[in-house]
């Protein structure tokens, strides 16, 4: 199919024009939140500590995903609103983010520490989770363990620790677990 490049770069004007209109918001039960320029619908739809698997399958009631940050700012900048209202009693969990390594690596597999180690296997919505966002050394992520738990899935964990930046690769179920914060894409309205 050919396409007049006339229209083309005409629709494409109009459709910057109209959305530099209108304003982007959430459904009912989402708030909005600017992090880092981004406009993000977020949602924590339970008070509870849940594992991945639980809190991914919460969202998915709401027709929603775990948050999925676009940078190591957005975690940052989240990070700082929540710990103001953060309870004593969650300890040193965090909550789940919604990347997740794309390939097993169970102890003793061949290659399974140089896969629990590439970056590049941990996707979320398709995406590659940018390199910045891995918490550094002395407790470089992802990939310090390599003992019997194949740490899967994403979590910013101990939100109470100041010092700690970043995000973790972390067991999906069977060890610490985290608050879901759930993500929705916000709605145009004109």
């Amino acid at each position: 199919m050919k396409f007049d490049g006339v229209i083309w770069k005409c629709v494409l004007v109009q459709a910057v024009i109209a959305s530099a209109a209108g304003a982007l918001t959430c459904p009912a039960g989402f708030s909005t939140n600017m992090l880092d320029g981004r406009t993000v619908c977020l949602a924590t739809p339970s008070g509870s500590l849940l594992s991945q698997r639980d809190a991914k399958a919460l969202c998915g009631t709401l027709q929603a995903y775990l948050f999925t940050p676009q940078s190591l700012a957005e975690v940052e900048i989240f990070v700082s609103r929540i710990r103001r209202v953060w309870p004593a009693s969650y300890g040193k969990s965090g909550f789940w983010v919604g990347y997740e390594r794309t390939k097993t690596a169970p102890e003793g597999t061949a290659d399974y520490v140089s896969i629990r180690r590439d970056k590049d296997l941990f996707l979320g919505r398709g995406n590659v989770m940018p390199y910045d966002m891995w918490r550094p050394a002395p407790n470089e992520q992802p990939g310090d363990l390599t003992d019997f738990r194949d740490e899967i899935c994403v979590a910013r964990k101990k939100l109470p620790d100041l010092s700690i930046a970043g995000l973790d690769d972390y067991r999906c179920e069977g060890g610490l677990e985290h608050i879901p914060i759930c993500e929705i894409d916000a709605i145009y309205e004109p």
